[in-house]
């Protein structure tokens, strides 16, 4: 998608000029939010300034690094999940937080309810094993996260009991969500 919105992109690297660069984030912003023009610039800085460093592009400097992003772009969320939203989602999904669901399908729910309850991603509870699960202690060991620090994340009460019933019966090393990331 990004190569397709460059204009620029067929011409040879060292005649793409911040001109150029700034016309397509002005026009690239008409149809995606700041934040992903901010993204795919970043792109175009990384691959310019690998040409630049390890292709020798004869370049004085990148023409991307001119080129401003745009300011308060990447605002962190804040919104918090309404108790009457997550009851109406695990109720649409047919959630029974006493039983352990018998299908991958029914694994979606659990999932939600386990990451509300933690705040944990989606690659970071699948990632979860029996044995990463400490009941007595009341917390879950997270291992190898996206941010690269493993991690002891304390329980809920309502969490302890989910992690409780999927966890149920499963050999130390079997997953809790046995599933890809592609399923949820």
């Amino acid at each position: 998608a990004l190569r397709n919105s460059c204009d620029f992109m067929a011409r040879r690297l060292d005649q793409i000029s911040s001109k150029d660069i700034q016309n397509w984030r002005d026009s690239r912003l008409q149809k995606v939010a700041k934040s992903t023009v901010n993204r795919d610039l970043n792109t175009i800085r990384g691959v310019l300034n690998y040409a630049i460093k390890e292709w020798r592009l004869p370049l004085a400097s990148n023409p991307a690094g001119e080129v401003a992003r745009f300011k308060n772009a990447d605002v962190q969320r804040e919104r918090r999940w309404k108790q009457h939203e997550i009851n109406a989602l695990l109720e649409a999904n047919k959630f029974d937080a006493s039983t352990r669901p018998k299908s991958k399908k029914g694994l979606a729910s659990w999932e939600i309810a386990v990451s509300i309850e933690t705040a944990m991603r989606k690659g970071g509870l699948l990632k979860l094993r029996a044995m990463d699960f400490h009941p007595k202690e009341r917390y879950i060991d997270v291992i190898d996260p996206k941010n690269g620090e493993d991690r002891k994340v304390p329980l809920s009460s309502h969490a302890l009991e989910l992690l409780k019933v999927l966890a149920s019966g499963l050999e130390p090393e079997q997953k809790i969500f046995p599933v890809s990331s592609s399923w949820l």
